[in-house]
């Protein structure tokens, strides 16, 4: 995606951040709004227009998208609604 984003801004005007993400547990779970409003909170210091752009994988039976892994290590996802309504209203400001 860099390559392709890097040609629509003028050089040096263009950074990329990488956050990855496990929400497998109810505890992460409850932990990721704070840290994505952290986040966003030292973002807004430097940076004038963020885009978020969410890259994820799905399960291939269900298409459901990856969320990560319980404490026990099995794979949690949930279906594209519920998990892309919890991204954007997080991601609001």
């Amino acid at each position: 995606m860099q390559h392709y984003l890097r040609d629509y801004f003028p050089p040096g005007h263009l950074d990329f951040l990488s956050i990855d993400f496990d929400l497998g547990t109810d505890e992460r779970l409850a932990n990721w709004p704070h840290y994505v409003s952290s986040l966003l909170a030292g973002l807004r210091t430097t940076y004038e227009h963020v885009v978020v752009l969410i890259t994820d994988h799905t399960d291939c039976d269900t298409g459901d998208l990856f969320l990560g892994t319980d404490a026990f290590g099995k794979v949690n996802a949930a279906r594209v609604d519920e998990v892309s309504s919890y991204f954007l209203t997080i991601f609001i400001w």
